[in-house]
């Protein structure tokens, strides 16, 4: 399973949630910012 295709099954999956009413805004990550701090973990692993 290449990593594109894994980002997107999460990125997926966080797209489902919803910010609880109770976490200020700035707390709560959208999916693309959470598929991008995946990426920014995942790819210096995957580089190497």
């Amino acid at each position: 399973m290449n990593i594109d295709s894994w980002l997107n099954q999460l990125f997926h999956s966080f797209a489902k949630q919803h910010k609880p009413a109770w976490l200020p805004q700035r707390l709560w990550l959208s999916p693309q910012q959470k598929v991008e701090i995946i990426r920014e973990l995942v790819c210096p692993l995957s580089k190497k």
